[in-house]
């Protein structure tokens, strides 16, 4: 496990490791989508279907 990064705020955290991961797969890292969260159409939606805690964000 890497570093764990928290946002400026402190509402997020995220591990430096994975955060790397996630920009060679998709392009982008967490700290660029912190932004989607205080978007005034934001919709969280959650599922009980799987272990891990997620949150599906639509455009």
């Amino acid at each position: 496990m890497g570093k764990t990064i928290i946002s400026k705020n402190g509402r997020f955290k995220w591990d430096e490791k994975k955060d790397k991961r996630n920009k060679d797969l998709h392009g982008f890292g967490f700290a660029e989508i912190l932004k989607v969260f205080d978007d005034p159409f934001f919709l969280k939606v959650l599922t009980l279907l799987i272990r891990e805690r997620r949150i599906a964000i639509s455009a």
